[in-house]
């Protein structure tokens, strides 16, 4: 696995993006088209990209549900929403917080990309958990 960490990335502004490739599929999705996610696969022997428009559904209810578009002040009220019911114990089944080691491993992986800035060089990530 490849992880790259860009403090500056040409044209993006704010841009997160996440991309799997294996050999025979993979998807890609990015901040800067929320409402997109693209598929590859392998259909009869041709390299096939693919956009699909999955919709949305709050994990939390909202006023407006899934009739707009989901944004940035979305995406904060289902954060508090579900940080305030994980305090609570009413979190169900639902996904949670970030977790302690999660947030370790993180901070390994930003660490590594300080290093690898520094050396020039890829540096070596062992995470301390595996979720």
């Amino acid at each position: 696995m490849l992880w790259e960490t860009r403090r500056i990335a040409n044209g993006q502004m704010n841009t997160w993006w996440f991309e799997a490739l294996g050999m025979d599929g993979g998807v890609r999705f990015s901040t800067r088209s929320p409402a997109v996610l693209e598929r590859f696969a392998v259909r009869d022997g041709e390299q096939v990209w693919e956009q699909v428009q999955p919709g949305h559904a709050s994990v939390w209810p909202t006023i407006t549900g899934g009739i707009f578009e989901f944004g940035f002040p979305d995406a904060l009220l289902q954060m508090w929403a579900a940080y305030l019911a994980e305090r609570e114990g009413a979190l169900g089944d639902r996904f949670g917080c970030a977790t302690p080691a999660e947030a370790l491993a993180a901070h390994e992986v930003f660490d590594a990309a300080l290093r690898s800035d520094a050396s020039g060089a890829a540096e070596h990530v062992t995470p301390t958990f595996v979720g």
